[in-house]
């Protein structure tokens, strides 16, 4: 434990950790019958931990975000992991992309084309109800009122343009993630990893994507951040 916590710290790089991580998971997956170190949920609880601060802390998307999301994704829909693993890849995988982003430069749609291909519970995420322009004014209206600045009885949204672009985009990355965690939240809507996946789809809702304390980087989860204020709860 004391190893994979100093890789987030002293990694030359954090696409160094981060594949040292993946290959632990990797190395001692759950199977039936297999390597009594493969069944040890608590460090593949922690290596789904670091790899969630990780991948939201760096700024490089191909050395870092997508392969964290990747691993995190797989670990998410893997029956055979535990719960406990489950529960950390949901809240981690929420904030892999929508921290750290360079919107400008991001090619969502080729990002989603390379998820397709790699899940099949993603690719079967496309909600058939989506409606960009709808969904974009509910997330402003949700957004406006978690601030506390909603406009009792107007049901119009006035927001700037910058707002609404961001929103846009926010949608098209998210869109398929949300759905995945809509189906854990209705199929084991009393279980951990459904209650810990309402929390995620919830956050993402209001565009907060860091849904857990465990997802504000420190040397100690315990201690937290130091200098966080009340905009940074999750």
């Amino acid at each position: 434990y004391k190893s994979i916590f100093c890789l987030r710290q002293q990694a030359e790089a954090a696409s160094q950790a981060v594949e040292a991580l993946i290959h632990s998971l990797d190395a001692f997956a759950p199977q039936a019958g297999g390597d009594v170190r493969s069944s040890s949920v608590l460090f593949r609880h922690e290596c789904c931990y670091l790899l969630g601060q990780i991948g939201a802390d760096s700024a490089d998307i191909e050395g870092v975000k997508k392969p964290v999301f990747l691993a995190l994704l797989k670990v998410l829909e893997d029956e055979r992991e535990d719960e406990v693993t489950r529960h950390e890849a949901a809240e981690g995988i929420a904030a892999v992309y929508n921290h750290n982003l360079d919107e400008a430069n991001f090619d969502y749609k080729a990002f989603d084309a390379e998820l397709l291909q790699f899940s099949a519970k993603y690719s079967c995420a496309e909600d058939t109800e989506y409606n960009e322009e709808s969904d974009v004014a509910e997330f402003l209206r949700n957004a406006r009122a978690h601030n506390g600045t909603a406009e009792t009885g107007n049901s119009e949204v006035s927001e700037d343009e910058a707002s609404v672009t961001h929103t846009r985009l926010f949608l098209r990355r998210n869109r398929r993630l949300m759905s995945i965690l809509r189906r854990y939240v209705t199929d084991q809507p009393n279980s951990p990893l459904g209650e810990t996946c309402y929390v995620a789809l919830e956050g993402l809702k209001r565009q907060r994507a860091r849904v857990c304390a465990c997802q504000y980087r420190s040397f100690d989860p315990a201690i937290g951040v130091p200098n966080a204020v009340t905009e940074d709860i999750p």
